[in-house]
């Protein structure tokens, strides 16, 4: 079985819920952002960040809980609070495994870990 590097290929730290509530992300406010990480606008990053801030400002749609994490510790609030906390361990048994070539295999994501904003 391979399994994804544990190696933190993203060199961004993952900032404190302390730290993310102190800055305003906002489209309206966009070039305090730039400034604030010492951002070009005209960085391809740049119009990443803005396009993402952006999306996070649309209202979610009929039926969709919406909600745009600027922190691990947010993340992890928010997903409690619609999953709740109760543990589930269900119980599995594998009866074989098969052996996969991974040329067959193919992926929905090009990173093996989440990304911040």
């Amino acid at each position: 079985m391979n399994l994804p590097s544990l190696k933190n290929y993203n060199p961004a730290p993952i900032l404190p819920h302390k730290v993310t509530d102190s800055i305003p992300f906002s489209s309206d406010k966009i070039e305090e952002n730039f400034n604030h990480f010492s951002i070009d606008k005209d960085q391809e990053s740049a119009q990443t960040i803005l396009k993402t801030i952006k999306m996070c400002e649309e209202p979610a749609g009929d039926g969709e809980v919406k909600y745009c994490a600027t922190s691990l510790e947010s993340m992890v609030d928010f997903t409690s609070s619609q999953l709740g906390t109760k543990q589930f361990l269900p119980n599995y048994t594998i009866n074989r495994a098969k052996q996969i070539d991974p040329a067959q295999l193919s992926s929905i994501f090009d990173r093996a870990e989440p990304s911040q904003i």
